[in-house]
């Protein structure tokens, strides 16, 4: 049995549990790094150049510190998943940078529907083939994950985490979130590995909860509801996790009507700076509240939670509160 090692970062957050059900079907044991550190960014940093946004640096740190305990690193190279839809190009990038710093394999299956429709199914193929020469087994397991991955979009569809999604596959109960009558609702838009990492995001979604607001994330929409917010606009965003954020945000602004939007982003990201300028001026238009928290390996958890706490009593203040 080989053992295979998923770096929790960048892509992961959305794929994990499709990843892991598939490798595991094919017999192989996965290891997943420990939750983001210091030591996580520090090595992360080291190894790819300082312009880079965080997120990649903790994919580069986290793939780093699990290459001592695996076989095999597994990275798809997600290049697009819809035609006309395309990826972030320093993403796209990050398996040939860990191929660079690694001692073992990277195993990077290419899906580019772009280019090619059948992308995906030959990425399977290609993936099992390294494992077992069983074509019928590569697809018992490749169904097998996807069933499980929509099970995990069902239950974020619920209004639960990423993380809190993937402790219930593991067999932990959890209570599902559901808002009351009165309660503050916030729309926290953002990349997925900027809302679910801890170390980004200071547990984001936690703290908010604790202030009595009901929280709202862009895994809660299905995607059909994303591609019908984004034709709202005079021209599509074309990156796919932008696409989400955007959409997210226009339908609980239009839609939902929450009493605030909470956008984070990473430093040194450049499809944010043209995505957020979007949800800037939709926020305006329907007087909307909005705060936008740009993060990177220096932000303080202090000087966050003093402008969550501030942007919370404003609305508080908005709605007659106080």
């Amino acid at each position: 049995m080989a053992v295979a090692g998923i770096p929790l970062g960048l892509e992961s957050w959305t794929y994990l549990p499709l990843y892991r059900a598939f490798l595991e079907g094919l017999g192989q044991k996965v290891v997943i790094n420990s939750p983001t550190n210091k030591a996580t960014v520090d090595l992360g940093s080291k190894a790819i150049v300082d312009e880079t946004c965080l997120p990649c640096k903790i994919e580069a740190g986290a793939a780093l510190q699990l290459d001592s305990e695996v076989d095999f690193l597994f990275v798809p190279r997600l290049v697009s998943l819809r035609r006309g839809i395309t990826n972030c190009p320093k993403m796209i990038a990050m398996p040939d940078l860990l191929n660079q710093r690694c001692k073992h394999d990277v195993v990077a299956p290419i899906v580019d529907i772009r280019r090619d429709k059948k992308s995906l199914i030959r990425a399977v193929r290609e993936t099992g083939a390294r494992i077992t020469p069983d074509g019928h087994e590569v697809y018992q397991a490749w169904y097998g994950a996807l069933s499980t991955y929509h099970h995990y979009k069902h239950l974020m569809r619920g209004h639960l985490t990423p993380r809190e999604a993937i402790a219930v596959l593991s067999g932990e109960k959890m209570v599902q979130p559901k808002p009351v009558p009165g309660q503050i609702k916030i729309g926290l838009v953002g990349h997925n590995y900027n809302l679910n990492d801890q170390f980004t995001s200071f547990d984001l979604v936690k703290r908010l909860r604790k202030e009595g607001a009901f929280v709202y994330t862009p895994d809660a929409l299905s995607e059909r509801t994303i591609n019908r917010m984004n034709r709202m606009l005079e021209k599509e965003i074309f990156w796919i996790h932008d696409r989400k954020l955007l959409g997210a945000a226009m339908y609980y602004i239009y839609r939902e009507r929450v009493d605030g939007i909470i956008a984070i982003t990473s430093f040194n990201c450049g499809t944010s700076a043209v995505t957020y300028e979007f949800i800037n001026h939709e926020s305006e238009k329907k007087r909307v509240p909005i705060i936008h928290l740009v993060v990177d390996e220096h932000t303080e958890e202090a000087g966050l939670r003093t402008r969550i706490e501030a942007f919370i009593s404003l609305i508080k203040w908005k709605r007659g509160e106080i």
